[in-house]
């Protein structure tokens, strides 16, 4: 009886009530939150740049590297040509041959300077840099007239559009690259087909 009374006299724990979250809680779980969001934007964002780098801008650092060994190769050649120039003065007529093999190696050399012009400004725009683009376009244009000078009246009215078109371009990389890139890409294109046109069988 007594150890019945001795029970019923001790107090009895009330049952625990659950907290509510407090601020800190709160602060941590939208910050676990915001930094899997953030992840999350980075790999979305780094995926881009290696789509971009292996879909736009290392097939066309592959192409001027190309075109810059034409082009020293077509330099070579022309210097080649140059010395026997000099070493066949009493030889009129080889002379002359020599000299109009020279002029043509001379106009094969500024056409695909300026196709490395353009090449390179192709690159400068897959990499969202207009004005690196216009600084490697800043020489084109005179290019462009050494051979509209040294070219028959037909390829001349070509070379002559290209002009026009790269003039276009220059005007349309002060605020509209988009278009400025495909006009680039018109123009790359018709510098293919001239030289194709017109060296494809003379430089082997």
């Amino acid at each position: 009886m007594v150890d019945d009374e001795r029970i019923e006299s001790e107090p009895t724990e009330a049952p625990e009530t659950p907290t509510e979250p407090t601020a800190d809680s709160r602060l941590g779980g939208w910050m676990q939150r915001a930094l899997r969001w953030a992840v999350a934007i980075g790999v979305v964002f780094v995926a881009g740049v290696l789509i971009a780098y292996f879909t736009r801008i290392r097939p066309q650092t592959d192409t001027i590297k190309a075109l810059e060994a034409d082009l020293r190769s077509a330099q070579s050649q022309a210097n080649s040509f140059q010395e026997e120039l000099e070493e066949l003065q009493p030889l009129e007529q080889e002379n002359e041959a020599l000299r109009l093999d020279l002029a043509d190696r001379e106009l094969h050399l500024g056409l695909l300077a300026v196709l490395v012009d353009v090449t390179r400004a192709q690159l400068a725009l897959a990499q969202d840099q207009p004005g690196a683009a216009r600084n490697e376009l800043s020489g084109t244009d005179s290019r462009l007239a050494f051979l509209q000078d040294g070219l028959d009246e037909q390829p001349a009215e070509a070379v002559g559009s290209m002009r026009d078109r790269l003039q276009l371009v220059m005007a349309e990389l002060e605020g509209d690259s988009f278009a400025a890139e495909r006009d680039l890409e018109i123009l790359a294109n018709n510098l293919v087909d001239l030289e194709r046109q017109l060296f494809s069988q003379t430089e082997e």
